[in-house]
């Protein structure tokens, strides 16, 4: 009897929590994943705002294809991955000096304001390429 009492008021125990699945391939993708791209495409990001801020223009905020492009590049992998991470890298050499130089100016003329410009038209011409050289992947 005094078992039976002992067990009635004993807490009853939580049924084991169940691990989610996970997806064997999409795993070892992203373990795969050097990143680099998605390093570039920030530091691109950043190098742009700057630019923009140096020349009083406001740069356009990344729409929704242009948030997950350096993953999707990243996992295209291959030769296309090889090429957008060449030509991330070629952009960020073309920036970073020229910020540098523009911004420890302590005026801009209107000739480094069209070069500052044209520079911004560059890399976004450029991105929208690259986000062109992805495939789309159907639902």
């Amino acid at each position: 009897m005094a078992s039976l009492a002992f067990n009635f008021f004993r807490s009853s125990r939580p049924a084991p929590v169940q691990p989610p699945e996970l997806v064997a391939a999409d795993a070892s993708a992203l373990r795969d994943m050097s990143m680099e791209i998605p390093r570039k495409w920030r530091l691109l990001d950043g190098l742009t705002a700057e630019l923009g801020q140096i020349a009083g223009v406001q740069t356009v905020a990344g729409r929704p294809e242009q948030q997950f492009f350096p993953i999707a590049a990243e996992l295209a992998g291959g030769q296309l991955r090889d090429a957008i991470a060449a030509e991330l890298t070629d952009l960020i050499d073309l920036l970073e000096p020229a910020v540098e130089i523009f911004s420890q100016a302590p005026r801009l003329s209107q000739g480094d304001l069209n070069m500052v410009h044209n520079l911004l038209e560059q890399v976004t011409a450029v991105r929208m390429r690259m986000l062109a050289s992805i495939p789309t992947v159907e639902a």
